[in-house]
């Protein structure tokens, strides 16, 4: 997590023209003013990344995010605003549409519409998601249909538990192999929450699978070392049958236990060649990416990889004395 802007840096009568520089600077232009100046207190603005997807939460009482016309002339960027109220309660207008929002509700926005927003309470805060227009995949007009109608989508609660998951845990979760996965599964949802919005229909429930799928592998990444993870308890983690979790699964090459085992094997793989690992035992290594049994362990990884996992660390390391023409080889490359 990094803090973009912080209130408490800069002299009170300048802090809104410099978060709206901020904004500026960062492609999206908007006009920041607070409805009731007085009862102003602190404002904060805090950034995560994920691969290509941008998160971030806006802390401040009264805080007023406006792009009017000359917001949108400055730069409308092709894409949307997924809003998640965490704390407090805000008040958004988008053209002639109006709505009033409490902790724990979404809205979107279409970037390229004149909009304001404005929050309230002490503690108020709100999780902005963006998404580019090229990434999301739907029209700016099915968009705008749909803003006002999220949440008559059977995909609002599980938006809403996303999120809510999302910005309890943004840090442990942008972990390198988690992250691209988080950013994936939060757009796919974002899709199958639109097209749902105006009502089912055949686009609506093939994004819904697709989103369900990246949701199953995000839950899979983020408990992989967890050594009770079955596919049992998977497809009860996401209120699905077990039937169910495999017809969702059934375009992978790979069994949902089979992946699992080769995603454990490659994390494995990794801590075998890191420098900071080097003298841990196999039992540990083992244990550390979900396997009960370092003998299980190593056979899999013979069977995965072409040679023991004590020889793949061997291979991995620097070159012997006299050797200086292949440093660093390593026979094995891939899993085979």
């Amino acid at each position: 997590m990094a803090v973009l802007f912080d209130s408490a840096a800069v002299a009170t009568s300048e802090a809104d023209e410099a978060l709206t520089a901020l904004f500026a600077e960062g492609g999206v232009p908007i006009r920041v003013s607070h409805a009731r100046p007085g009862a102003a207190g602190r404002t904060i603005v805090e950034h995560w990344s994920f691969a290509e997807q941008d998160m971030f939460v806006a802390r401040g009482d009264t805080l007023r995010l406006a792009r009017t016309r000359t917001e949108l002339k400055a730069g409308a960027p092709e894409g949307i605003r997924l809003g998640y109220q965490l704390t407090g309660s805000s008040r958004l207008v988008v053209g002639e549409h109006q709505e009033a929002d409490t902790a724990g509700q979404l809205n979107i926005t279409d970037l390229t519409q004149a909009c304001e927003f404005t929050q309230y309470g002490h503690d108020a805060a709100v999780a902005s998601f963006e998404i580019s227009r090229g990434d999301l995949g739907l029209s700016a007009e099915t968009v705008r249909r749909s803003a006002p109608l999220l949440k008559h989508s059977p995909v609002y609660p599980l938006m809403q538990a996303h999120m809510a998951r999302l910005c309890a845990g943004a840090d442990a979760l942008r972990h390198p192999d988690v992250g691209p996965h988080i950013g994936h599964a939060t757009v796919q949802l974002a899709q199958a929450l639109i097209a749902s919005a105006e009502g089912p229909g055949p686009r609506a429930c093939a994004i819904l699978n697709e989103a369900l799928y990246s949701r199953i592998v995000e839950y899979i990444l983020l408990h992989l070392v967890d050594r009770s993870l079955t596919p049992e308890r998977i497809a009860a983690a996401h209120d699905i049958s077990h039937r169910q979790l495999y017809r969702v699964w059934s375009h992978n090459q790979l069994g949902v236990a089979e992946w699992i085992i080769a995603q454990r094997l490659a994390r494995a793989a990794a801590a075998l060649t890191d420098d900071r690992q080097r003298h841990s035992p196999m039992w540990a290594i083992a244990h550390s990416v979900g396997f009960k049994d370092a003998a299980h362990f190593s056979r899999r990884f013979r069977a995965a990889y072409g040679v023991s996992p004590r020889v793949w660390r061997q291979d991995s390391g620097p070159s012997p004395p006299g050797d200086a023409d292949n440093p660093g080889r390593r026979p094995f490359s891939r899993p085979r």
